[in-house]
């Protein structure tokens, strides 16, 4: 998800030339200050990831009221902002890397992309996925060591929450329907298919801009006709997809960010004057859309027309709304606040059932008022909790890694793996050319 799927300093740098790294490292650390900034942008991914965090909140705490009065369909269809996301991430990352992969795809430069995709998405993750291990920890502790009572559902290290769903949303397959999609932190499915849409990603992008104008058109409708028959074989024509399926959902979704970035490259001038009508019109369509009951490929091509809107959007009233420091700012730790949403629900649960707390667990009915303010706390503790691992954990690691790149150790490793070339040429048979020469380039210094 870069949605979920990008931070405020990556997803939108510049254009850099790829032979002046110095002088696009200074860029994209000049944040809003960048000629080609889309500001508008984030704030969607912030909207987009409360979205989220509602849809799954009803459910989680058992709320009767808000489901039954709160506009119950529109939270249930919160799994659509995960279709958001990931049109913008095909989107942003055209938007990012286009010049990159303009000409051809380097071995060095796709190494690069991926591992600044590994070090915007994985840290984070991982930290998470330690929490809710720590989280099951304890629970043994409970069990085993203190001597208490546990319910049956929750045994530590059992069910949902078994080692191996454990190791396959570590090695991010959790979204190929692998195993442990619905398990652990669960809604990292999505990162894990937007990991291997990255791989991809170098070579769409170096495709796509060399088709012409009906071949992108084509291209659309094959992507549209994919998800139709993806929600169609579903069965009632909705995107809330598990399994192998999720990766192509995933894979259509953002090519046609792709494609939109085409648009916006081409066609921005034309298309100026419609924007502010397209943003404001855009929440209204998808609630007619949710409420009219059609195929949710709908609501995907409002993404579309939303993620194209908000990038030519010009300066203005609604922009200085949308664009606010809060509204900017939610969309900076939205990736944190939809990695972090289902941990803090489990924690907040457990509290819940120790203090016995009628409001989610109770056989009482509480009236909606309560049911309201309750939900409005969990959503506070959840935007707290990601702000701390945003500060924290997310932009630290991100930037560690990266850091480590340029490090001397870093070399010193390539270093080590070249002085074992003469060993791999006499061990590698000769018939395997290929293998020899992608060791040469993964261990070449540039």
């Amino acid at each position: 998800m870069e949605s979920l799927a990008v931070q405020q300093t990556t997803p939108f740098a510049p254009h850099v030339n790829p032979q002046a790294p110095e002088r696009g490292a200074e860029l994209r650390d000049r944040g809003p200050e960048r000629p080609d900034y889309l500001p508008l942008l984030t704030p969607i991914r912030g909207i987009a990831a409360l979205w989220v965090v509602f849809f799954h909140l009803p459910a989680y705490f058992l709320l009767p009221s808000i489901r039954e009065y709160l506009l119950c369909r529109w939270l249930e269809a919160g799994y659509l902002a995960c279709d958001l996301f990931f049109v913008l991430s095909g989107f942003v990352l055209s938007h990012v890397y286009t010049a990159s992969f303009d000409r051809k795809v380097e071995f060095k430069t796709y190494i690069k992309f991926m591992y600044a995709r590994f070090s915007r998405i994985y840290p984070l993750h991982a930290f998470v996925l330690l929490m809710f291990v720590l989280l099951e920890v304890v629970k043994w502790t409970v069990l085993y060591v203190a001597g208490l009572g546990i319910a049956s559902r929750e045994q530590p290290f059992a069910g949902t929450h078994s080692p191996s769903s454990l190791a396959a949303q570590l090695f991010l397959l959790n979204g190929l329907g692998v195993s442990g999609q619905h398990s652990w932190n669960f809604p990292s499915w999505s990162i894990s298919t937007e990991w291997w849409a990255y791989a991809v990603f170098p070579f769409l992008v170096l495709l796509i801009p060399r088709l012409s104008v009906r071949s992108r058109v084509a291209l659309s409708i094959l992507c549209l006709s994919g998800l139709y028959v993806l929600e169609s074989l579903h069965g009632d024509l909705r995107l809330n997809i598990a399994g192998g399926p999720a990766m192509f959902r995933c894979l259509f979704e953002f090519t046609l960010g792709m494609l939109v970035y085409t648009v916006y490259k081409g066609r921005a001038g034309r298309l100026n004057r419609w924007t502010t009508p397209a943003l404001i019109l855009a929440p209204l369509a998808v609630a007619a859309a949710i409420f009219a009951g059609l195929p949710d490929t709908c609501v995907v091509l409002v993404a579309c027309v939303t993620v194209l809107s908000a990038a030519l959007q010009g300066p203005g009233r609604l922009t200085t709304l949308l664009g606010s420091r809060c509204m900017t700012f939610l969309g900076e730790i939205s990736y944190s606040v939809y990695l972090m949403q289902i941990f803090v629900f489990e924690l907040l649960r457990k509290v819940s059932a120790v203090l016995h707390q009628r409001m989610a667990f109770g056989s009482g009915s509480p009236s909606i008022v309560w049911e309201t303010l309750f939900a409005a706390g969990v959503v506070a503790a959840v935007i707290g909790a990601s702000t701390l691992t945003y500060r924290y954990v997310e932009r630290p690691m991100q930037s560690a890694l990266r850091g480590w790149q340029k490090s001397r150790l870093y070399w010193r490793m390539g270093s080590t793996v070249a002085g074992l070339m003469p060993v791999i040429r006499r061990t590698v048979p000769a018939e395997f050319p290929l293998f020899r020469h992608l060791l040469r380039r993964l261990i070449a210094k540039p």
